[in-house]
């Protein structure tokens, strides 16, 4: 479970006895109501708009190709220090919510743009501040996605035993600036 308000993730043990996914994005379906009942009291469990997209697999990996623009490095690098002021200084649900009325905004997929912005990106993201771990470093990339005009959708992932979480950034099923190694490594459980 991402509990987002919290900003913390929660692997509850045998969990899949009395909790399934249901047949629509965001429905969970339990053996046990209370079990519900018990999830949503803690916080848990929430009914917006954003929580109940569904969660698209990695199948491949989007390239980066550089552009002969010279203003795409320089654009990357002021939407990258921008962002990182943002993140900084906004709490996992306050960036969600942020994320997602961007992506209320922009519908638009260019494969050959996205590559460009990528590779600007990737050029310039050693000298981004603090941009090392993955929530911030797919925060980052998807807010210059979206400076460019191009929609996007922050993934988060998790697995067990040992457990770990992840988060990176999508095209529908196309990975950007990750491997799609590391990427299916991961369950996707959030997608913004």
């Amino acid at each position: 479970m991402l509990d987002v308000a919290a900003d913390s993730y929660a692997c509850l043990v045998d969990a899949s006895t009395v909790l399934r996914s249901g047949p629509e994005a965001g429905v969970i379906l339990a053996s046990d109501p209370d079990v519900i009942e018990d999830l949503s009291q803690a916080g848990w469990l929430v009914d917006e708009p954003s929580s109940h997209r569904t969660l698209i697999a990695p199948s491949s990996v989007l390239q980066p190709l550089r552009s002969t623009n010279p203003a795409l490095p320089f654009g990357a690098l002021l939407n990258g220090l921008g962002s990182t002021v943002r993140f900084r200084k906004t709490a996992l649900p306050g960036l969600i919510r942020l994320v997602a009325a961007r992506n209320a905004r922009l519908k638009r997929s260019d494969p050959l743009a996205a590559a460009q912005a990528l590779a600007a990106f990737e050029t310039v993201q050693p000298w981004l501040p603090f941009a090392g771990d993955c929530l911030q470093r797919a925060f980052l990339l998807h807010a210059h996605l979206h400076a460019c005009g191009l929609a996007s959708d922050w993934v988060f992932g998790v697995r067990t035993w040992p457990f770990l979480a992840h988060c990176w950034i999508q095209i529908d099923d196309v990975v950007l600036g990750e491997t799609l190694e590391r990427a299916r490594a991961f369950t996707p459980i959030l997608r913004v």
